[in-house]
């Protein structure tokens, strides 16, 4: 779900022993101003799944990532052509989410916030941040836009507030202190007044936690734990209080929500140290689970745990698509421990587990000596992008990357806001990475198809009633895929390998597709390429 960047570490470390003896850091707002320029998309207009916009990250707040756009179909995807290309001339991590609404982008750099005409691809607006404190680490993967605002979270703690038109700065908020560790890559939700984002740094010794932000001053209105502390439910998992206060838990990529029941699914990461369980015996909720929060207030309603008492870095890290069957709610997500999960959202029962890349040795820790081959290491699974739900075929979609390594157990002394694995992982050779994308049946978890990729599959996966699977790959392939069958119907280069987000929207009458490519990743590939976003429709 991110990389390790050991330099950027170091730096952080000497930037926190720096500060050790700093007052304890409280959360705080600069609020430039309350006004927007406009008042979309409203919450009528996020809560509709029938959107012909991409309105969220996971298209609609449930991030089903499935459109019901058709005019790109079976029958003529391969007559899709590029029409236009928005080079950034930057060579960052590009992670990011797109959004579209009214026939415009909307998608971010680590440290730049952009707008671009959603047929033409010409720049509307860009604003560039200045980092205020230390950098953690510069993943950053995309907005949320609601009432006139655009908003978003950065390497050093911050999320900002921006006008939808303008590009304007209308709020600062100042959510954690990054000489910790801690930061936020992750994309925010909107909906109801309210921004609602988590934090990530487990692996600098951080705790996650999820908080509401009001829309209009960026102001906290409630917080929840990722990793319960001292008279919290949950505490008892973790063996004391020196586990808890760094137990990792982290927020990395996005949230999910129901408005109609006013729940927040919120995915969490990995129990910290990643590799290495022996100063935290137990289960370490909420690590490697997906809570559920009441919107309003942040108390937990319910929680399911994919992975008690982890020690190979296996987060619960993407999203989960919450959708409905029969008129009866339920959920999906994927893991970095290469399985896809279906849940009851009434009994909140696992329905069923899945494979969805190699599985080997999976129960064997890290251990100091002679260490052992397992699958997937921990840049496999399913990384920052998570499942499709089409309705009509009653089908989940999902890319996942099969990449395995040997783990090793290598003791050593955590200090908060230092990168603190406690072991390590040897990779395969490159030449043995590879990926997957696969059509799961929701109504038993079964496998519909799969189709081997090339490379490992980090890409959003878009669904649609045109019947199509858009994805991309770290060659730089976008791809229409037969959503029934598996076959690729068109390919196209990009140039950049495909890291973020590939949607469908409409706008002038006319169905488009845009790919976010560019970015770098520590796994077997890309080498660092210039970031750009392409777009297509039809002749």
């Amino acid at each position: 779900m991110r990389s390790k960047f050991l330099t950027l570490a170091l730096a952080l470390c000497a930037a926190a022993l720096a500060q050790a003896h700093a007052p304890a850091f409280v959360p705080s707002t600069r609020t430039i101003s309350t006004a927007a320029s406009s008042s979309e998309p409203t919450d009528a207009q996020l809560a509709d799944p029938e959107s012909a916009d991409w309105l969220a990250t996971g298209h609609d707040l449930g991030s089903q990532r499935h459109s019901p756009l058709k005019q790109i179909n079976t029958t003529n995807a391969a007559q899709l052509r590029k029409v236009c290309t928005l080079d950034l001339h930057l060579s960052t991590t590009f992670e990011t989410s797109l959004v579209e609404m009214g026939g415009t982008l909307f998608f971010t750099t680590p440290s730049g916030t952009y707008a671009a005409d959603a047929a033409t691809c010409k720049l509307r607006w860009h604003s560039e941040y200045a980092y205020q404190d230390p950098i953690v680490y510069p993943a950053q993967r995309g907005v949320a836009i609601a009432q006139g605002r655009v908003m978003r979270g950065t390497p050093d703690g911050h999320v900002l507030a921006y006008d939808l038109r303008t590009g304007k700065l209308l709020w600062n908020a100042h959510l954690v202190d990054s000489t910790s560790g801690a930061f936020i890559p992750a994309a925010p939700v909107a909906y109801g007044g309210r921004l609602f984002v988590g934090t990530a740094g487990g692996d600098w010794a951080a705790n996650g936690y999820v908080t509401a932000l009001d829309l209009q001053t960026g102001k906290q209105l409630w917080r929840f734990n990722a990793i319960p502390q001292k008279g919290e439910f949950g505490a008892d998992t973790w063996p004391n209080d020196l586990a808890r206060e760094h137990g990792g838990g982290a927020n990395w990529t996005s949230v999910s929500l129901d408005p109609k029941e006013g729940t927040l699914y919120v995915p969490l990461g990995n129990p910290q140290a990643d590799l290495n369980g022996g100063n935290r015996e137990g289960a370490n909720l909420f690590s490697d689970s997906v809570v559920a929060l009441d919107t309003q207030n942040g108390h937990l309603r319910w929680y399911v745990q994919q992975l008690a008492h982890d020690t190979h870095d296996w987060d619960t890290s993407a999203a989960p698509a919450v959708y409905q069957r029969g008129g009866h709610p339920y959920m999906t997500l994927g893991t970095k421990a290469a399985q896809l999960f279906i849940y009851d959202r009434t009994t909140h029962k696992l329905l069923s587990t899945t494979p969805i890349a190699t599985r080997l040795n999976t129960g064997t820790p890290p251990v100091k000596a002679n260490p052992q081959r397992t699958c997937p290491g921990m840049n496999g699974g399913v990384e920052w992008n998570g499942p499709s739900y089409h309705p009509g075929l009653d089908l989940i979609y999902i890319n996942t990357v099969d990449f395995c390594a040997k783990y090793q157990l290598i003791p050593g002394k955590m200090i908060p806001g230092m990168f603190y694995f406690d072991g390590a992982a040897t990779f395969d050779p490159p030449s043995k990475a590879s990926g997957w994308t696969y059509a799961v049946r929701a109504a038993d978890g079964s496998v519909a198809w799969k189709l081997h990729q090339k490379t490992p599959m980090l890409a959003g996966v878009t669904t649609t009633d045109g019947g199509l699977v858009l994805t991309g790959d770290m060659n730089g392939e976008v791809q229409a895929i037969d959503a029934r069958t598996g076959k690729v119907l068109y390919r196209d280069q990009t140039h950049a390998a495909v890291l973020g987000g590939v949607i469908t929207y409409q706008t002038g009458g006319r169905q488009y597709v845009a790919a976010a490519a560019g970015g770098t990743w520590t796994g077997p590939l890309p080498k660092p390429s210039g970031n750009r976003v392409a777009i297509y429709r039809l002749p």
